[in-house]
């Protein structure tokens, strides 16, 4: 804290040592001196390296200075136990940082989010909280996901977002609740049929068909999950019914094959006990008949 309030005051040169930096291209020092950044100087980010933050350095960089919303990022999806899948700079820019509310800043209105989710942003322009989000100049992504804090889409966590716009006995919170209870029964049934699947394996069932069509359910799923950004009932229902069907299928198939490899075992059970009575039923022939030549 104290660092951060010596850089704003812009003593960086008092408590950072001499850094060999090169100069940044004239257009990148121009946007880099109308940002929200030009009051802490280079100083400000590159105090212990001189030259470029490697990529995976940069949410703890960002984090001296915004200890709450890297606390935020690290609890999010975004984060992934270290793995960064998306960093500070990847929404916000690097020597161009404008406020976030400024139109001309990357990440106005969570607009930004598109660049590695197109398909949600596709469905959102087509839904109606696109129009209701620019009328009101709303966050577009953030206002449900939030920014930095961004965690799986459950309906726990959706669910207080929808309320903040939606009453509950309204049927827009009413749509978001059954979806949602959907999306979750679709995830469980993901569960249970890969579950079913490794057990299946330990056993040495053939399980290839029946990953083939686990894999086409989650791709429904996942269809599902984009058409919802656009509030489209219908298509969601339709996506989300094929799902349950494949996954269903998923079952039916281990099911199956349980019940032939039962059937072979079976099979291959009653033709040794046919071989060992045979085996044994002539033996004792055989000893009958050399008794009688006895």
């Amino acid at each position: 804290m104290i660092r951060t309030l010596l850089l704003t005051a812009g003593f960086a040169t008092l408590i950072s040592p001499a850094l060999s930096l090169e100069p940044l291209p004239t257009e990148v020092e121009q946007r880099f001196q109308a940002g929200v950044h030009a009051v802490v100087g280079c100083e400000g980010c590159h105090w212990e390296e001189s030259d470029k933050i490697q990529r995976a350095k940069v949410p703890a960089v960002c984090g001296n200075c915004h200890p709450g919303a890297h606390e935020d990022y690290e609890s999010s999806v975004h984060w992934d136990s270290g793995k960064s899948h998306a960093i500070c700079t990847d929404c916000h820019g690097l020597h161009d940082i404008l406020p976030v509310k400024s139109p001309e800043s990357r990440s106005f209105r969570s607009l930004v989010c598109g660049n590695c989710h197109p398909g949600p942003m596709e469905e959102l322009a087509n839904g109606p909280h696109a129009a209701a989000f620019e009328q009101t100049a709303a966050m577009a992504c953030a206002s449900c996901h939030s920014n930095h804090a961004v965690l799986h889409p459950r309906v726990s966590v959706v669910e207080p977002a929808c309320e903040s716009c939606h009453a509950r006995d309204t049927d827009a919170f009413a749509l978001g609740i059954l979806v949602g209870g959907q999306f979750d029964d679709l995830r469980a049934r993901s569960a249970h049929a890969a579950s079913e699947i490794e057990s299946a394996e330990t056993q040495g069932i053939p399980t290839r068909q029946a990953l083939r069509v686990l894999s086409a359910a989650s791709d429904q799923f996942t269809q599902a999950r984009l058409i919802w950004h656009s509030l489209d009932a219908d298509r969601i229902k339709e996506r989300v019914d094929q799902s349950v069907d494949l996954y269903d299928r998923v079952q039916q198939l281990i099911v199956d094959h349980i019940g032939i490899q039962r059937t072979r075992k079976t099979w291959v059970w009653i033709v040794w006990s046919f071989i060992l009575i045979s085996v044994v039923l002539l033996h004792q022939k055989r000893k009958a008949l050399e008794t009688k030549d006895e």
